[in-house]
């Protein structure tokens, strides 16, 4: 998956999150590329289960 493909369904996953209808299969997605998401991107890393520093 290049870098264009990770922003585009890091975005979708962010819609699923605001409509709160994401599912288990797309949190573990999101875990999954947590290593693409912004430092400050506060809402995917708390649902990707990135612990805070």
């Amino acid at each position: 998956m290049n870098r264009l493909q990770v922003n585009k369904k890091l975005n979708y996953l962010r819609k699923q999150i605001d409509n709160e209808c994401i599912s288990y299969s797309e949190l573990a997605e999101l875990q999954s590329l947590k290593k693409y998401i912004k430092p400050n991107d506060i809402k995917l890393l708390e649902w990707a289960g990135v612990k805070e520093k």
